[in-house]
């Protein structure tokens, strides 16, 4: 049935169309691969001519405009600014043929774009591989000292109203009034710890028996590419020990790797 609404053509080779749908009539493998990869440069050239409005659009109205010009078009501000970047970068570094539009989005995020768009085209870094090499370059220093809890409006804001609440449900269910003062002095002692350091946070989220990458970083609500930084570089120090976790039985994937302060 599909076959007999095949009456219109589209104008790339290769394709027919139903309804409004585009099918595609390649049969090898490698004309699969090569219209991918045409296509890939069609979308490219388009993302590139996205960010051009959006240099001329600052250039022309001043970058207080790309706010507005987001609400207009009913997309995400972030994701113009990471389209200036981009197009930044590009002025500075040009554009390889095997490097894509979000090689340069990544790229702008690191201190050294146009040295990591070379490399990138160097050694064929793919997306993935460029993210995961600028997020561990941007990764702060271990002994960089973070923030008290009560330093923070936000946090202060939620205990008082915690605080609030939890006087209401005491005097709702006085059975509970134990329980509330429990999580109270728990919750009052954290935020009255003094300021740590990054590896000092580390250490204590280890000790509590968050000894995997995910649980710290879970824990710390830290990106997940810094806490491996970080941790490869406490196990170089020999701060840290890293050990394989055994198996339970008929467990899949890769091994679990938990680590020890020494």
């Amino acid at each position: 049935m599909v076959a007999e609404r095949e009456s219109l053509t589209l104008s790339e080779p290769g394709f027919g169309q139903v309804a409004d749908l585009p099918v595609f009539h390649g049969e090898s493998w490698e004309e699969h691969v090569q219209t991918w990869l045409d296509l890939e440069r069609v979308v490219t050239d388009q993302r590139w001519r996205q960010a051009a409005v959006i240099a001329s659009l600052e250039t022309r109205y001043g970058e207080n405009s790309l706010d507005k010009f987001a609400q207009d078009v009913g997309i995400s501000p972030k994701r113009l600014y990471e389209y200036r970047a981009a197009y930044r970068v590009y002025q500075f570094s040009g554009r390889p043929e095997n490097l894509d539009f979000y090689h340069y989005v990544i790229a702008s995020r690191a201190e050294n774009p146009a040295e990591l768009i070379e490399q990138a085209a160097a050694d064929g870094l793919s997306t993935k591989a460029l993210r995961r090499i600028v997020t561990q370059s941007t990764a702060p220093p271990i002994e960089t000292p973070l923030p008290t809890l009560s330093d923070d409006p936000q946090i202060m804001a939620a205990w008082r109203g915690w605080c609030q609440a939890t006087a209401a449900l005491k005097s709702a269910a006085p059975r509970l009034a134990s329980l509330l003062a429990t999580y109270f002095e728990e919750l009052q002692y954290e935020l009255s710890c003094p300021a740590e350091t990054i590896e000092s946070a580390i250490y204590a989220a280890i000790r509590a028996g968050y000894d995997e990458l995910d649980q710290i970083a879970n824990h710390g609500g830290w990106d997940r590419m810094h806490v491996t930084t970080w941790l490869n570089r406490l196990v170089e120090l020999g701060r840290l020990k890293a050990w394989e976790k055994p198996r339970d039985p008929g467990a899949r994937g890769p091994s679990r790797t938990g680590y020890e302060v020494l």
